[in-house]
This record gives C-alpha cells, sequence and structure tokens, in this order.
C-alpha cells in the first residue's frame, strides 16, 4: 500500500519536525509523542502491532537516502534536523510495497521524506515564512495547598513535635510555579536560483519553542541546500 501526503495535507501551526507535520494525515499511521516537551522524541506505527515503539519504527528515506536510527527516550527528536519548512511531499510505503522495494529494512513500512527541488534556469527568488503560537497549561492535576498539608500532618503527626516543627506558614501551590504560558516562534528564509547553469536552493530557519513547563524549551538554527540532483542534496544542523 502507497500513501502520499503533499504540501496541501501538511499540518500547520507551530509544526517542529516531522512527526508533527504528517500525525493524522494516513490511515495506519500511529504517532505518540513521549510528554510534552517541544521538539521531544516520538515512537511511530505504520500498519504493525497495537501500540507505537521506538523498536518498530519505520524506516526513513530522505531523498532516496536511508537513515538509520531510532529516537531514545529523554533525547529530542532524532528527525528535528529536518526543517519543516523544507519537505514538498511525503510517501508511506507499508506492507509489500515497502519489503519489495527495501528489503527486510523495509518489513516495519517505509517513510519517504522528498525535500523541495530547484527549478532549472530559474532566477533569483526569495521566500519567507515565519508563525507563532502561544499555548497555556489545561487540565492541572489537583495538588494539596499549604493549608490542606498542615491539616493533614496535624492530623497524623499532631502529637509528633519534631515532625510538626518542619511545618512553616507559606502556602506556595508549586504546580504553578513549575507551569507557564509559552510563547514559540519561527522563522523561516529560502531561496532558489541558478549557479553557473546548476539549479541551488539554500534555506536558513530559526525557531524558539517554549514548552509549558518552565525549564523546557527548544530554539536552534537551521541550514540546508539543495540541488536539483538527489545525490547532492545534504542537510545541516
Amino acid at each position: 500500500m502507497v500513501w502520499v501526503i503533499t504540501a496541501d495535507d501538511f499540518n500547520s501551526g507551530n509544526v517542529v519536525n516531522l512527526w508533527q507535520l504528517i500525525e493524522g494525515k494516513a490511515p495506519g499511521l500511529l504517532i505518540n509523542h513521549a510528554g510534552g516537551k517541544p521538539g521531544g522524541p516520538a515512537s511511530v506505527m505504520l500498519g504493525h502491532g497495537d501500540m507505537p515503539s521506538s523498536q518498530i519504527t519505520p524506516l526513513i528515506v530522505l531523498n532516496g537516502v536511508p537513515l538509520f536510527f531510532r529516537s531514545h527516550a529523554g533525547l529530542r527528536n532524532t528527525l528535528n534536523f529536518i526543517d519543516p519548512g523544507t519537505i514538498e511531499s511525503v510517501t508511506l510505503l507499508k506492507e509489500g510495497s515497502a519489503s519489495a522495494i527495501y528489503g527486510s529494512e523495509g518489513g516495519l513500512g517505509v517513510i519517504q521524506i522528498n525535500t523541495k527541488k530547484p527549478l532549472k534556469n530559474s532566477p533569483l527568488r526569495l521566500f519567507y515564512s515565519s508563525n507563532a503560537s502561544v499555548g497555556t497549561p489545561t487540565r492541572l492535576p489537583e495538588v494539596a495547598d499549604g493549608e490542606l498539608f498542615r491539616t493533614l500532618l496535624t492530623r497524623y503527626y499532631g502529637n509528633n513535635p519534631l515532625a510538626m516543627s518542619f511545618v512553616g506558614t507559606e502556602n506556595t501551590r508549586w504546580i504553578d510555579e513549575i507551569y507557564r504560558n509559552s510563547f514559540s516562534t519561527a522563522h523561516s528564509l529560502q531561496g532558489q536560483a541558478s549557479v553557473y547553469g546548476v539549479p541551488v536552493m539554500a534555506g536558513l530557519s530559526y525557531s524558539n519553542r517554549q514548552g509549558i513547563l518552565l525549564t523546557d524549551q527548544m530554539n536552534g538554527l537551521r541550514e540546508t541546500l539543495a540541488s536539483i540532483h538527489p545525490s547532492c542534496r545534504i542537510t545541516l544542523f
């Protein structure tokens, strides 16, 4: 089975990597984001098993070149180095289609990423895009405030002077201190032209992504350089 997702189908908004770009866009593609950190690890399933797992991640092919890596819990996503703005289409290969082309490596499915290509004999053209988003924490767990905590300690340890000596008078609700309203921005500048008859596309993007957890933040500069020939396309992070 072959499923093609084009730029018209991509998710928009605060998109950090490929998985957020195509999430929910094809049958049989299940993506589970570990935690809520921007650009965090994700486990992916393409028509196999019952639950996404980092151990059955489909084979990723970037412009015809297989990428052999796996996401690991606690680390940022391994596909963050690809600027979503440079992706032109994504092709999903499942079952016999994947195995017929990529053999045993494609047994768990294949995700082909195709980046934008420069046009032959194109004059200099520049493209700029930006987006901003705001996040707010919802459905936070109910935790005890200082007053309730003191009441519980008094009920169970009221006869223990040592235990009660640790009880202060503050009433900090710590869950309000570790979460925040987040603000994220992303900027992308791309250009294409023919240099001595060779069509070239280059780009520069910068993103600053805040998570709702106070210490969660992802920012970085991504550079891309592409030629009309697939073997000349490289991506730098």
